[in-house]
């Protein structure tokens, strides 16, 4: 699954909620938006949001109820037992935080 996160227009979106086996946070940034002004605006969308927030070394820290939030209604009832495992899994690796925040890898478009 992937948050879009849009620069532009501030909205936080779940694509691919079912695919539980990936995790990141993907940057929709207007032409032009480059280095720390882009990530200035994902941490204040992201935390404005409720969705989460940056760490010092650019991956985000992802509330899983904000997924589950954005989740309803796009998924079977089978889902939140599998984002559980998921969670469980990222808690074996290391990637989450103490409030249980899911470490996401953030993906930024090209050039930006």
């Amino acid at each position: 699954m992937v948050i879009v996160v849009d620069l532009t227009n501030g909205i936080v979106t779940l694509v691919a909620p079912d695919d539980t086996d990936h995790f990141a946070v993907r940057v929709s940034a207007p032409a032009g938006a480059t280095g720390s002004s882009s990530a200035g605006g994902l941490a204040r969308i992201l935390a404005a949001t409720g969705v989460g927030r940056l760490d010092a070394g650019g991956d985000a820290f992802v509330d899983p109820e904000a997924v589950r939030f954005r989740a309803a209604g796009q998924v079977d009832d089978r889902w939140d037992d599998r984002f559980a495992a998921m969670c469980r899994f990222a808690t074996t690796k290391g990637w989450t935080a103490d409030d249980g925040a899911i470490r996401a890898h953030v993906e930024w478009p090209a050039g930006a």
